[in-house]
């Protein structure tokens, strides 16, 4: 039986096809392109809106107010006030704050009250030095509601180490944004050597190493980088 040998050859596209299916290809790339770019900035944005801008700048306090009998007292809003000193016993008023209806009174549950010091007078206006480990809270009660302030708890409660975060928003009790704290808080840096004293650093100049006995500065200043 003889071979039959076919040539099949497919029939070329037409130049219009061509043209349709780069279309349909650039086209399909594009949309890939944009939901890229909208999951990253949904993701980016879904990222910053999570930032946080600060610390909460406010210290819960809670306890539970009991009578002489050691009974709950009943369930109703009561005056207090909340004030720090710098002294376990006498010493100098820091920080105030009173809860009494003018602003807000505390509501007891079952005895149980919490407040938050610091959100009807600010407990970051400055009078505070949180680079300090002598501060005291000293609550008071008015149990009559009549602004006598009948009732002082005796005992003044020592802030922990909590409350001190405040001071994780400076350098070692200076805030970075104050220029004059860091001018006057000289910083060198001790690279080889047996150390450098800190009058060799000032403002402007920055003792960068100990080398044969000579201390070696650079200065920046409106000339330019100088090296001494």
């Amino acid at each position: 039986m003889p071979y039959l040998s076919h040539n099949y050859r497919s029939p070329k596209k037409s130049r219009l096809r061509t043209l349709k299916e780069a279309g349909v290809f650039f086209g399909f790339s594009m949309l890939a392109i944009m939901l890229t770019l909208f999951i990253l900035g949904w993701a980016a944005y879904a990222l910053q809106s999570q930032a946080a801008t600060g610390i909460n700048q406010q210290l819960n306090y809670q306890g539970k107010l009991m009578t002489a009998s050691g009974v709950q007292v009943a369930n109703t809003n009561y005056n207090f006030r909340f004030r720090i000193y710098n002294a376990s016993s006498g010493g100098t008023v820091l920080w105030t704050e009173r809860w009494t209806a003018t602003s807000t009174q505390i509501t007891t549950v079952n005895g149980v009250f919490s407040a938050a010091l610091g959100s009807i007078n600010a407990l970051s206006n400055g009078s505070i030095d949180w680079n300090s480990d002598s501060l005291y809270l000293q609550v008071d009660l008015d149990a009559d509601n009549n602004g006598s302030w009948e009732e002082s708890f005796a005992t003044r409660k020592r802030l922990t180490s909590t409350p001190y975060a405040f001071n994780a928003n400076q350098v070692n009790g200076f805030s970075a944004t104050s220029t004059a704290a860091v001018a006057d808080y000289n910083n060198a840096i001790e690279t080889e050597g047996t150390g450098v004293p800190t009058e060799e650093a000032t403002a402007i100049d920055l003792t960068a190493g100990f080398i044969n006995n000579n201390y070696n500065t650079f200065t920046l200043n409106a000339a330019g980088l100088s090296w001494v």
